[in-house]
C-alpha cells in the first residue's frame, strides 16, 4: 500500500494554494469579456500560444484525431493545424469558427 509523507502533503498543499492564488490574481482580467477570458485578451506572445498548442498535442485524442486525418488525406492533411496566423486575424474565438468563416467566404483582416 502506499502512503504519502508529511512532504508529500506539503507538496500538494503549496500547489493547490499556488493555484487558487493565479486564479484569484488573474481573476479580474479574465472576466471584461469573452475575448478576454478565453483568449487572453490577444495579448500574449507568439511563443506562448505556440507552447500552448504543442502542448495541446499530448491530450489523448490528439495522436488519434493525426492519425485519421493522415491516413484519409495523407501526409499533407497534417497542415491543417498550421494556419494560425489566418485564424488569428479572423478575430474569432475558436479555430473552429475561423474554418467555419473561411469556408463561406467571409473576408478576413
Amino acid at each position: 500500500m502506499f502512503t504519502l509523507h508529511a512532504i508529500d502533503w506539503l507538496i500538494i498543499g503549496l500547489y493547490v494554494v499556488l493555484a487558487l492564488g493565479v486564479g484569484v490574481a488573474f481573476k479580474g482580467r479574465a472576466g471584461r469579456n469573452r475575448t478576454s477570458y478565453f483568449l487572453a485578451g490577444r495579448t500574449l506572445p507568439w511563443w506562448w500560444v505556440g507552447a500552448s498548442m504543442a502542448a495541446t498535442t499530448f491530450a489523448a485524442d490528439t495522436p488519434l484525431a493525426v492519425t485519421g486525418i493522415i491516413a484519409d488525406k495523407g501526409l499533407s492533411g497534417n497542415w491543417l493545424w498550421i494556419p494560425v496566423a489566418l485564424h488569428k486575424k479572423s478575430e474569432s474565438c475558436t479555430k473552429s469558427r475561423s474554418l467555419t468563416d473561411r469556408k463561406q467566404g467571409v473576408q478576413v483582416g
